[in-house]
């Protein structure tokens, strides 16, 4: 007896990597999920990077999976002008549902490719990396002797803090490192800016992360960029780590939510964290 997931693998539905104007894809092979062979669907001006895979829902986002889609994305990416990847697991049921798609949205997504044409995306980020003192304890010292003496008023002297004074003095140093952390991208966003069209703050991943940013910059001007970051870099002492990452598809730059079901007016989007 088959089961309903059975019936689910035993389906045909097509993956989508990305979209964009004429995409010279012709070449690339069985690099697709599940070694499949990519190709591409037109509608219009439109071309989806697609592939056929044995799925008719989204995929778990197994590592062999994810590293399937970004290297259809990022080969996608070195042969074309304009790129817009599509959200890992998208699956529609068939090649007339992307038409489908690529009509309905056709005007937002033209939209969208003109604002990141000829662009690619360069991430850089900040991290306290020292781990004596930590970054709290540098906050402490370095920057905020005031959060200092209310931390010795409250705690020293052997005395037993109320819960208040904790929970007030927690959201104290919380609002002191996200201050801190709005001063820094200030400053490294100001350091970019004359290689960067536009710019993205993007939320931090851990207490030590201080600065996590996405740039919008022109495809042949990464190398000017380098020359910037490294400049930026040099404002930091060896308790900081300074990383640049990219290039990568405009994932943070692209807004535009897309959805493979008919008639639907919100679903899988056309950006990724990167």
């Amino acid at each position: 007896m088959t089961t309903e997931t059975e019936k689910e693998m035993e389906a045909q539905g097509v993956y989508l990597y990305a979209i964009g104007p004429e995409l010279p894809v012709q070449d690339l092979g069985a690099i697709g999920v599940e070694g499949s062979e990519v190709y591409t669907i037109a509608e219009g001006t439109l071309r989806a990077v697609v592939s056929d895979v044995p799925y008719t829902r989204e995929l778990r986002p197994e590592r062999r999976h994810l590293a399937a889609h970004q290297a259809v994305v990022n080969a996608v990416l070195e042969r074309s002008p304009v790129t817009l990847p599509v959200s890992f697991g998208t699956i529609a049921d068939n090649e007339s549902g992307v038409r489908e798609l690529l009509r309905r949205h056709a005007d937002q997504l033209s939209e969208q490719m003109e604002r990141v044409k000829g662009m690619v995306q360069m991430n850089v980020r900040l991290s306290y990396a020292a781990q004596t003192p930590g970054v709290f304890e540098y906050l402490l010292t370095d920057r905020r002797t005031d959060l200092r003496s209310l931390r010795d008023a409250i705690f020293g002297g052997g005395r037993t803090p109320t819960r208040e004074e904790k929970i007030d003095f927690g959201q104290k140093i919380e609002a002191a490192l996200n201050e801190f952390r709005d001063q820094l991208t200030q400053q490294i966003e100001q350091a970019l800016s004359p290689q960067c069209s536009a710019t993205k703050v993007l939320s931090p991943r851990s207490e030590q992360e201080l600065v996590r940013l996405a740039c919008l910059v022109p495809k042949d001007a990464t190398g000017a960029f380098d020359s910037v970051v490294q400049e930026a870099a040099r404002s930091f002492d060896e308790r900081f780590t300074f990383e640049e990452s990219g290039p990568f598809p405009a994932y943070d730059f692209t807004e535009l939510h897309l959805s493979v079901e008919e008639g639907a007016e919100e679903g899988t989007d056309v950006r990724a964290d990167t």
